[in-house]
């Protein structure tokens, strides 16, 4: 798993992640779900445009780099207030949950 988001070795680590699994930036912002930009601004702490990602955005990472280290257990641990609606869903689907319908 990735150290936390405002963690000095973040950008490091995120780097080195990516390269072990042979992804561009690119591919890794597909794979996680995010601007293709972005990937870059997190790993490049020399540039003015460097920056940590949200929360939401860190776990998308995690979630592209170690599909098997976001457990059930860390999304359990998480206040429901912080969860994003796609761990929630994923949750339910855990649960077995087939079918969700959302209302705001």
């Amino acid at each position: 798993m990735l150290p936390d988001r405002n963690h000095p070795d973040f950008p490091t680590a995120l780097k080195r992640a990516r390269n072990t699994m042979n992804l561009t930036l690119t591919e890794l912002a597909k794979k996680a779900g995010i601007s293709s930009t972005m990937p870059g601004r997190y790993e490049n702490t020399k540039s003015s445009l460097f920056t940590a990602p949200s929360q939401e955005t860190w776990r998308k990472l995690n979630n592209a780099l170690f599909p098997s280290t976001i457990s059930t257990n860390t999304i359990q641990n998480l206040l429901l207030e912080d969860a994003s609606i796609d761990e929630l869903v994923q949750q339910l689907k855990n649960k077995g949950v087939k079918s969700v319908s959302l209302d705001f």
